[in-house]
């Protein structure tokens, strides 16, 4: 409502309950008084009036009743059309729309106002008003239409830079009305004063327009807005609403395979209960705004963490930890991860219904958001010199970092552990909790508020299988008698029911709907008869089973190029199919006769032919050809060896009888050699 723009929000049904409760979002209902007189409009003006409102039911008819259509900057055929029909200037037509939509669709804000009110005259004021000054010197000019109009003018400007004050305002006023022609200002009774045009601001500008103004709606509602509720209002009991987001750690580190290599920033996840403000699960990737790394973070809260301290060398009271149940609700921001069609899905099968708080407003999830910053506040005076990120030019923290993955989440973990048992003195504690001493911690919350309460839902080992599989993203894969194919992978399970149906298809193909993990190519998954099944890449195919662990953002490359030899394979097999019939036509060209071929005696034509064809073919033929060359080769080595018959053997015929080697031979047989 508090715009010059046309913005329309739209809320779900939950989360504008919430906010009702919350008293963020107040219910109110307009005046019967907004009427239309048609009695008090003169011709003129109930023509405009008329023509605004059919205009306006063309633009309802073409985008009500949600309105949605309105937004976005592409191109609105059915506008283009109203605003030829209308003749009517686009910026007008825009003010109409917004401000019809924002009084609830009253007519009465189609009128214009002015119209409706008793002129006063231009010049109603003919001494200045005010006190007089002690001095008796005149300060100040009387406010007329035109020096209001002026005022407007530069509140206008105002408010349109950041950076422009009042004073600024009132300078450029000054400049432009009062100065005169050499550029010298006016004499002070002949200008407004200071105070006169900062009167006038105030009185055309509220404070929440001007933080707007000079902040943005976002932030004004974020810092400014008023605090009447708790995040904690709606969680009835431990687990029950939990609040998630993503930080890039302020600090860098190096490769686990290479101590020497930086690497650059982790990235944390974090999901919190609200209620007790316990940390429930963590992530730690260089994934970001990555849904591999948002379905970390419920794997994480899926795991047993004694189990996943030990592999870190860890080890805690499992008390101190709570973990292994699912959410009604999650609170998080609109990255790209959280406000994904992925995660949504996600969320949907997992039962929770997933809250997006607006922009830049993180004081909606607050828990999880301190939770981030106290992190990294205690963390930071230990990681000087090692890989601290610091906003100045001479930071150097890429070339300082020490720490690898394993050993920053180690460091992790035990903030969890910290955080968890750390009192939280403004936790706002009820008559109970102080008669039974219960300490603030958020492991002791958790305990205190399950026994009273009841627990979250459970993933229990029965439905973990479950659990799981609906982390996974979906995707279309194809099955043949070839098994199942995904991406030009082959897949196969032996011992499903999944070679029956292969067998019935034959040659045909059909679509089936797999899940897969984007962390392992080797594996997809598929349900049957509400059964969980796993296919692995097929063996028996070659090359097939080499892409085993890998994951699929590095199968993805292969895959690229794979796609890219397959491009230029077939540019080449065009080029060669070319040549190909080229050739043929050659061929063909240089034997066509104009005589037709005499078909008496094809038998005996056929037998001579076999005859000649199998005479080329003798295996003596081919030995014979093999001693020349054996023979030539010798006299090349000794025409080498002998400087005195390179001469003569230049201008000797290299297929000439070797007359020495045939005598040679002679001796041989006759038993003289």
């Amino acid at each position: 409502m508090n715009t010059t723009k046309l913005i329309l929000n739209y809320f779900e049904t939950a989360e504008l309950r919430r906010m009702i409760r919350n008293q963020e979002a107040v219910l109110t209902y307009e005046s019967d008084n907004n009427i239309v007189s048609f009695d008090t409009m003169d011709e003129k003006d109930r023509a405009r009036f008329i023509r605004i409102k059919k205009m306006l039911n063309d633009v309802a008819e073409a985008y009500g009743p949600t309105y949605i259509g309105l937004m976005g900057k592409g191109t609105k055929k059915p506008i283009e059309k109203i605003l030829t029909e209308y003749q009517m200037p686009r910026n007008s037509f825009w003010i109409y729309v917004k401000a019809y939509i924002q009084s609830g669709f009253q007519d009465s804000s189609l009128v214009d106002k002015r119209s409706q009110k008793k002129s006063t005259g231009p010049n109603r004021h003919v001494v200045k008003a005010g006190r007089k000054r002690f001095d008796g010197l005149q300060n100040g000019v009387v406010l007329t239409q035109e020096v209001i109009n002026q005022f407007e003018e530069f509140l206008q400007l105002y408010k349109k830079g950041r950076e422009r004050t009042y004073k600024n305002a009132y300078a450029g006023l000054i400049e432009k009305y009062y100065t005169d022609s050499d550029g010298n200002r006016l004499p002070q009774s002949m200008i407004p004063t200071y105070n006169q045009f900062y009167f006038y601001c105030s009185q055309h500008i509220s404070q929440k327009e001007k933080d707007i103004k000079k902040t943005s709606a976002q932030e004004q509602r974020n810092a400014k807005r008023l605090l009447l509720g708790s995040a904690r209002k709606d969680a009835i009991r431990p687990g029950w609403i939990v609040e998630a987001d993503a930080v890039e750690a302020d600090f860098s580190i190096v490769s686990a395979m290479d101590k020497e290599q930086s690497i650059g920033r982790p990235i944390v996840y974090f999901l919190l209960d609200v209620q007790t403000s316990a940390i429930v699960a963590v992530s730690i990737s260089l994934e970001n705004n990555s849904m591999i790394g948002l379905t970390n973070l419920f794997l994480n809260l899926g795991d047993d963490k004694a189990e996943y301290a030990a592999k870190y060398g860890i080890e805690f009271d499992s008390g101190l930890w709570p973990s292994n149940f699912l959410p009604n609700e999650i609170r998080c921001d609109r990255g790209s991860d959280f406000k994904s069609h992925k995660f949504g899905e996600v969320c949907k099968r997992l039962g929770i219904i997933r809250t997006l708080e607006p922009g830049a407003t993180g004081s909606l999830k607050s828990i999880v958001e301190q939770s981030f910053h106290q992190f990294q506040s205690s963390l930071r005076p230990e990681m000087i010199k090692k890989g601290l990120i610091t906003e100045r030019y001479d930071s150097n923290h890429h070339r300082e970092a020490m720490l690898d993955i394993y050993s920053f989440t180690q460091l992790v973990i035990n903030y969890v552990l910290m955080h968890n048992q750390r009192y939280m003195e403004g936790y706002p504690m009820g008559k109970e909790m102080y008669q039974k001493d219960i300490k603030p911690a958020p492991c002791t919350l958790w305990k205190y508020f399950c026994e009273i309460k009841g627990n979250p839902r459970p993933i229990s080992q029965a439905t973990y299988a479950q659990y799981l599989y609906d982390l996974l993203p979906e995707k279309q894969a194809s099955l043949s008698r070839k098994g199942v194919i995904l991406s030009g992978l082959h897949y196969i399970n032996h011992e499903s029911k999944l070679l029956e149906k292969m067998f019935r298809l034959g040659t045909k193909r059909e679509k089936m709907k797999i899940r897969y993990d984007p962390r392992d190519v080797g594996t997809i998954y598929y349900m049957e008869d509400n059964k969980l099944y796993t296919l692995h890449l097929n063996d028996g195919i070659p090359n097939n089973a080499e892409y085993t662990g890998m994951t699929w953002a590095e199968y993805n490359e292969y895959d690229a190029h794979r796609r890219k030899l397959n491009r230029e394979g077939k540019e080449h097999n065009l080029s060669v199919d070319m040549n190909l019939s080229k050739t043929y036509r050659n061929i063909i060209a240089a034997n066509t006769t104009e005589h037709l071929a005499n078909t008496t005696g094809i038998r005996d034509a056929r037998c001579e032919e076999k005859n000649r064809i199998n005479n080329e073919n003798r295996v003596a033929q081919r030995l014979e050809k093999d001693e020349k060359q054996l023979c030539e080769e010798q006299m090349e080595k000794v025409s080498q060896n002998n400087p005195e018959h390179q001469e003569e053997d230049k201008n000797k015929d290299p297929f000439a009888p070797n007359l020495d080697f045939r005598a040679a031979m002679d001796m041989f047989e006759e038993g003289d050699f």
